[in-house]
C-alpha cells in the first residue's frame, strides 16, 4: 500500500505521527493485551478525526482497565458509535467516583438523546450540584 502523506508531501514520506500509528497497529498485532499502546493509538485517531478507527481499536482490547480517565475515554468515543455501551462505561466510571461530574453531564446527555428524559434529568442534576460549568440548561 502507498502511503501519503497528509501533509501533501511525495508518496512514501511519512509523517511522524503516520509512522507512530503504524509502530502502535503492530505492537498490537503481536500483542493485544498492552493497553497503553492500544490507548496511544486510540488517542492519535481519535486527534485526526478518526471516530470509527478509535472505536475499533478500543473495541479490540481484550481487557479494560480500571482507571477512570481510560474509562472515560473510551465512553466518550462510544457515545459516537455505541450509545448503550457508552452508558454502560460512563456507569462503571460513577460506581469508582460517585462524584464525577464529567460522567454525570455525559450519561445527562446520552440519555437526553436516546429519549430517556427521567435519567437525563437525574443526571443533569448530579453533574449542576458538582460541577455547574459542565452541563448546559435542557
Amino acid at each position: 500500500m502507498v502511503m501519503v502523506s497528509r501533509l501533501g508531501g511525495p508518496p512514501n514520506q511519512l509523517t511522524m505521527e503516520d509512522k507512530t500509528i503504524q509502530i502502535l497497529r503492530s505492537t498490537l498485532e503481536r500483542s493485544p493485551e498492552i493497553w497503553d499502546s492500544r490507548q496511544q493509538l486510540a488517542e492519535l485517531l481519535w486527534a485526526q478525526g478518526d471516530v470509527q478507527g478509535t472505536s475499533d481499536v478500543l473495541s479490540g482490547a481484550p481487557q479494560w482497565p480500571s482507571d477512570e480517565g481510560s474509562l472515560e475515554f473510551a465512553a466518550s468515543v462510544f457515545a459516537h458509535t455505541n450509545p448503550t455501551y457508552s452508558r454502560d462505561l460512563y456507569a462503571a466510571v460513577l460506581e469508582r467516583n460517585p462524584g464525577n461530574a464529567r460522567a454525570h453531564a455525559a450519561l445527562a446527555r446520552l440519555y437526553m438523546d436516546s429519549g430517556d428524559r427521567g435519567n437525563s434529568h437525574e443526571h443533569y442534576l448530579a453533574a449542576n450540584a458538582i460541577d455547574p460549568s459542565l452541563v448546559e440548561p435542557h
